[in-house]
């Protein structure tokens, strides 16, 4: 049976911190209970890197979230791991709060009334036992259309009162709102929010995910959501960041994965572009078909240097369907002092490892095997200037044996090395404390025959560093490019100068590093109320409430007060918390009493 027990409501007065300045602000006013003071506070002036003078802090302990090279020692800000306390949902409504956490007990996110654990979809491993669709019901049951005979095809979409497959506690996708994919059925997205595909392959083996707008000058953008697997009884899933799983502004992709029939994959796809929105159209198919082999379509479109340059060169896969398709080769060149180093890859292999047991992988690099017929050579360095031929390879195999699908090319060789590089285009200024690094930067190189070429951060790694001392036993000089890292390493405010090197030819550029920005900050808060003994133990449906708590969701708006003028506002979100807020992670807050601070109401009590 379900006990419940909901006692008198509490309010409290709280007190707004921001480092070592107070900002008294009326968020509870005491009433029924003995009150405490509820507070906020972003740090201390030691954490945000700034000392009671203005001036940056040199010690910062590891415990304190110190940087350390530009990362955070602490950790705490790439954390998914949420603390029990700040996961539950404050409000009795969706235990919301849940959806930061990534391995959570779904037993423990159900909502306040015993209504369902929708909060608790965003969490990376949970304990669902409702997958949707592996057999073509669920999900699939809500799709609203018809097969078209002989086709394949189903037109239409799941339905749902909103329209975006998504919790509206989390914004977080709804297992049970997953569209069904099975093998060779084509389907169509008519609306450009978006949407959730499941599928659950009935045989382990080859891939390839067909996607392509119907309609010409109308652009999707898809990746890879997660992958739903099981250890023993115990349903786990793997869920995916989106820049990594992500194809954006296409208008026709093919992804190859290898994909194990005991575990389920989740993609997703919205219409990014569209010159109408009345008949949108984007037709979704996942094919099982070996590959037989990769073939060139096009060469490369520029010379080689110091390694085998693919930019501007198409590459073929063929499939045991009779199908194929042709993707560029993405080129990454890397340059360092002396030299560099180049990297080629198909995107279309980006998806390769999405299986949690795989049987056999494809890397998707494209490796050199022979340069002019002779397999004993592969360094491009050493070539004359002039033509060449390459024979190229993609590693794919299992069980540790590996073999390659080969492929053969020409290329040009032209040793016409840089003499002189130039900032183009840089971002110059910085402010203290505000978790910065040096932003992208476009140069212009001028080569030995007068010719120039345009590079940008985007495409090519350009080395930008801050002053910064090189360790004694340290093998190379590294980059520094944080900003509070150089400041707690004795950097001072106001003008700094950025070394910038690309293949080995180096220059600079002036930087100005202003002082910390803000002097206050308070909250406006979306709840005010909490109960005490709210707390209840569902045994008939086995899950519990633990009570109260104070959320990050609870405080909704920071009001970063600057010092130059308006403030800086910043707004909490399920997906992304306090977006862009700098040092979020070190974000303090909770009751404060007696030199305690508690986000749990019913703690507080006691």
């Amino acid at each position: 049976m379900r006990g419940w027990k909901r006692g008198a409501a509490v309010l409290l007065a709280l007190s707004l911190c921001f480092g070592c300045v107070p900002v008294d602000a009326a968020w509870f006013v005491p009433q029924t209970a003995e009150a405490g003071t509820a507070s906020v506070e972003f740090g201390t002036a030691a954490d945000r890197g700034v000392a009671a003078d203005g001036l940056n802090a040199q010690d910062i302990g590891a415990g304190d979230g110190a940087l350390v090279g530009g990362e955070d020692a602490a950790g705490a800000a790439g954390s998914r791991k949420a603390d029990a306390e700040d996961a539950a949902g404050a409000d009795g409504e969706d235990a919301a709060g849940v959806a930061d956490s990534w391995e959570t007990d779904v037993k423990n996110a159900a909502d306040a009334d015993g209504e369902g654990a929708a909060g608790a979809s965003g969490s990376g491993e949970t304990n669902v036992k409702d997958a949707a669709g592996a057999d073509g019901d669920g999900a699939g049951s809500e799709v609203d259309g018809e097969i078209s005979p002989g086709t394949g095809e189903v037109s239409g979409l799941p339905v749902s009162e909103d329209g975006m497959r998504a919790s509206g506690a989390t914004g977080s996708p709804i297992e049970e709102s997953f569209i069904a994919m099975t093998e060779g059925q084509m389907l169509h997205q008519r609306v450009k929010e978006k949407q959730y595909y499941v599928f659950a392959p009935t045989q382990s083996g080859w891939y390839h995910l067909v996607m392509e707008s119907r309609k010409d000058g109308d652009f999707f953008a898809a990746g890879v959501y997660e992958t739903i697997y099981y250890e023993g009884d115990v349903q786990k899933k793997k869920v995916f960041r989106e820049d990594l799983y992500r194809v954006g502004n296409s208008s026709a992709s093919d992804y190859v994965m290898w994909l194990n029939r005991d575990e389920k994959y989740v993609f997703h796809c919205s219409i990014t572009g569209y010159k109408d929105s009345t008949d949108l159209d984007v037709a979704l198919t996942m094919k099982k078909a070996d590959i037989l082999g990769f073939e060139v379509v096009n060469g490369p479109a520029e010379p080689s240097d110091f390694g085998f340059v693919g930019r501007g060169m198409q590459v073929k896969v063929l499939y045991s369907d009779g199908t194929s398709f042709t993707e560029p080769v993405k080129c990454m060149i890397s340059s360092y002092e002396g030299g560099g180093s180049v990297s080629n890859e198909l995107e279309l292999l980006d998806w390769n490892d999405i299986a949690v047991a795989r049987g056999e992988s494809i890397s998707k690099s494209l490796d050199v095997l022979a340069l002019d017929g002779n397999r004993e050579l592969t360094g491009v360095e050493g070539l004359s200037e002039g033509n060449h031929s390459a024979v190229l390879g993609v590693r794919h195999g299992a069980a540790g044996v590996y073999s390659y699908f080969e492929m053969e090319t020409q290329f040009e060789v032209s040793h016409n090395p840089i003499v002189s590089i130039s900032v183009l285009a840089c971002r110059d200024t910085y402010e203290q404390g505000m978790e910065q690094y040096l932003g992208n930067i476009r140069i212009r190189a001028v080569h030995q025959d007068g010719t120039e070429e345009e590079f940008h951060s985007g495409n090519t790694y350009i080395y930008q560093s801050l002053p910064c001392d090189r360790p004694e036993d340290g093998p190379v000089e590294y980059a520094q490019t944080s900003i509070d890292s150089y400041l707690m390493e004795g950097g001072s405010l106001g003008e700094a100068v950025v070394t910038v090197r690309y293949r080995g030819k180096e220059t600079s550029y002036p930087i100005r590093i202003n002082e910390y920005p803000y002097n206050g900050m308070s909250v406006n808060p979306s709840k005010t109320v909490y109960y005490i003994h709210a707390g209840y133990v569902d045994t008939e449906h086995n899950h519990s409430y633990s009570g109260e708590m104070i959320t990050k969701n609870d405080l909704r708006n920071l009001s970063m007060s600057r010092k130059d003028g308006e403030p800086d506002q910043y707004y909490y979100s399920y997906q992304n918390s306090f977006a862009d807020l700098p040092y979020e992670y070190r974000l303090k807050y909770g009751i404060e009493w007696n030199g305690q601070s508690y986000k749990d109401v019913d703690a507080y009590i006691a």
